[in-house]
């Protein structure tokens, strides 16, 4: 996922003399010429825009696809009324034509090969290899209308994601299609290629970041067994939360890897991953409701004694006692303020329901005072070691009950980049 970005960018320097994406040029159809990319993208029609762009890893060559915005099919003429662009050496040359318009491009090189899927308007698919554009018939229909695709994602020829809907009242909603080289076919979820055996998790040489323009974190090797203790620390900046986004699969690595039950984190269903992984941030969501079903949250089948419990250990219960309603007193917007501290206990009551076997908790006792940090420490890192537990913090609470630590140097990505330096979990046991 994180490669096809990657190559987007490298692009974009090679397509610095572009200047505007879209402009309206009135009048008769000029000749293409490789100096003006707007007449060889729309041949000189009104309207016209180019609207996604696609380069391969080298960064020497680019695609660009566009179309036409706002403007109704049989206003359109002759000319065709979208078109896939190739930029290479300076010059700029129309590689496929359509009767629609494109709009999103995403592809892939593999042993020297590029492939790439443009989506748009009615469905339509067009599949460029280097030599030849194929109209693709995905073979799908709605019967709320024609859907338009507004996103494609690439992993490969034969693996090929586009994500759509309609922008008209009674079209179709949230649709997802998947092609795995045979055909498409329309998907209620996202599948993963692969299952978890277990719930050991590992990282190797792990970097990731959340941003193009933004330096790599700094490698992290860590290992979390079934049923351990490892903490992270590490200064604010130092990739602790970055950390904590992969291992739920809401951020891909962009190098090495991460697994979760012997697969690589991003062979397998993001639903499948939190099913199996439980994350509790520094800033847990409060949600207009009863602080029961707050609590709920974590799971919904919870009787009302097993909430109390959980806010009982998470250090709510004189809280929850002085509260007019006890476990059923509406919190959050509009109804009883919860002070940062409550909140962050709130979060860690919702943990200690859950049924995940792994843990992660960034920055549990941010808000809370020494006393209750380690109190909370204690009751989440000791007892019964159903599951694992990741500590990430940059304090001190916790780390002497855990097995091991990792320690993030945010030097090490954000002065020196690549540097080679890393963050090991598997040499450091604590005594």
């Amino acid at each position: 996922m994180r490669s096809s970005r990657t190559a987007r960018a490298a692009s974009l320097a090679a397509l610095a003399v572009i200047g505007a994406m879209s402009l309206a040029c009135p009048g008769p159809p000029p000749e293409e010429t490789s100096t003006d990319l707007f007449r060889v993208a729309v041949n000189g029609a009104p309207g016209g825009s180019l609207l996604a762009v696609w380069g391969d890893p080298n960064g020497r060559r680019a695609l660009l696809v566009g179309g036409f915005v706002g403007v109704a099919p049989e206003r359109l003429g002759a000319n065709p009324a979208g078109r896939l662009v190739e930029y290479r050496n300076g010059a700029f040359i129309t590689r496929c034509t359509t009767d629609q318009v494109l709009w999103w491009i995403d592809g892939r090189t593999d042993e020297g090969v590029t492939t790439v899927y443009a989506v748009g308007e009615g469905g339509r698919v067009l599949r460029y290899d280097g030599g030849t554009c194929v109209n693709v018939d995905t073979g799908l229909t709605f019967a709320e209308g024609p859907v338009t695709w507004w996103g494609v994602l690439v992993r490969g020829a034969r693996d090929v994601w586009a994500v759509g809907g309609s922008a008209q009242p009674t079209g179709p909603r949230g649709v997802v299609a998947h092609y795995d080289g045979t055909a498409w076919r329309r998907v209620a979820d996202v599948p993963g290629r692969a299952t978890a055996h277990g719930h050991d998790v590992a990282a190797h040489d792990l970097r990731s970041r959340w941003d193009l323009r933004a330096p790599a974190t700094a490698p992290v090797t860590l290992d979390l067994g079934p049923g351990e203790r490892v903490a992270v620390v590490g200064p604010s900046g130092s990739g602790k939360s970055t950390l904590a986004a992969v291992l739920l699969r809401f951020l891909d690595p962009c190098e090495g890897q991460a697994l979760l039950g012997g697969s690589s984190l991003v062979d397998l269903g993001p639903d499948d991953v939190r099913r199996l992984v439980g994350l509790v941030d520094d800033h847990p969501h409060v949600f207009a409701t009863t602080l029961a079903e707050n609590i709920r949250l974590a799971r919904p089948g919870a009787s009302d004694d097993e909430v109390r419990d959980a806010l009982h250990r998470a250090r709510l219960g004189a809280w929850v006692e002085g509260l007019p309603d006890g476990i059923h007193t509406w919190v959050g917007d509009g109804h009883g303020a919860v002070s940062g501290g409550e909140r962050a206990r709130i979060g860690i009551a919702r943990s200690l329901l859950a049924e995940q076997p792994v843990l992660v908790l960034d920055e549990p006792t941010a808000h809370l005072d020494h006393t209750t940090a380690v109190a909370l420490a204690h009751e989440v890192l000791t007892g019964d070691r159903h599951r694992s537990v990741l500590w990430i913090t940059h304090g001190t609470a916790g780390l002497d009950l855990v097995d091991r630590v990792v320690a993030l140097d945010v030097r090490a990505w954000r002065v020196e980049g690549p540097s080679g330096q890393r963050a090991s979990g598997r040499g450091r046991p604590q005594s």
